[in-house]
């Protein structure tokens, strides 16, 4: 299920060691050097402004590498923030799945909570959807700018991204109208830097934006 999280509440909460896995575990990476690792420590990036939207702190905090989250500040996300499923029947039920779901994908340790450590796989499905094949030059993203902006208005908004999503998901994908839309609101979230205080329906991102958030988001994975 690609990536997943709108503004929950504004208590962070400190990582803790119960003498199993700490919720902020390390980090590694095949082939990483200390700059690397050092980087991914760090909340940085489109991935830690979505984080740290989850957390209800500014965009920008660089001190909540420390705090963890759980389902209902990751609801509270995507029903505040992300509005996702507005309007749609048994709206309540599809936020509790979503945000179980994404708790359960990302606590590899099983507490309940997801750390910053663990919250950074998320990174990877951000990634594919602004730069698919994996592609850091840049180019990449900058192609499929193109062909999500159908309207050619230099401007791709949540109906082009998430028909873009959908059209990439395997045929046959069970909820897939729900996991196009989540993607697309999660990537407007993460890489849309002037529009923060409209909903995200009314929201965009620029060219600009979006081969900016990919060459952000590659980065800070080499």
């Amino acid at each position: 299920m690609p990536a997943k999280i709108q503004q929950g509440p504004s208590t962070v909460t400190p990582a803790t060691t119960t003498g199993g896995p700490t919720t902020a575990p390390t980090v590694s990476q095949p082939g990483g050097n200390a700059a690397a690792q050092d980087r991914l420590k760090k909340v940085s990036g489109p991935i830690g402004r979505v984080w740290n939207h989850i957390l209800g702190q500014p965009d920008g905090s660089t001190n909540t590498s420390g705090a963890t989250v759980d389902k209902a500040m990751v609801r509270a996300y995507l029903d505040k923030r992300l509005g996702l499923a507005e309007g749609e029947m048994f709206r309540g039920k599809k936020l509790d799945g979503v945000a179980e779901k994404l708790v359960t994908e990302f606590d590899k340790d099983g507490d309940g909570r997801v750390s910053w450590p663990e919250f950074q796989e998320f990174e990877g499905q951000i990634f594919a959807m602004l730069a698919p094949g994996g592609d850091k030059s840049g180019a990449t993203a900058g192609a499929q700018f193109g062909k999500v902006d159908q309207s050619g208005d230099k401007a791709a908004n949540l109906e082009e991204i998430q028909a873009s999503n959908k059209a990439a998901l395997p045929r046959g994908t069970e909820y897939a109208d729900l996991i196009a839309q989540l993607g697309a609101r999660v990537v407007i979230d993460a890489a849309d830097k002037d529009d923060g205080g409209k909903p995200i329906s009314e929201r965009s991102v620029s060219r600009e934006e979006w081969t900016g958030a990919a060459t952000d988001t590659a980065n800070r994975r080499k």
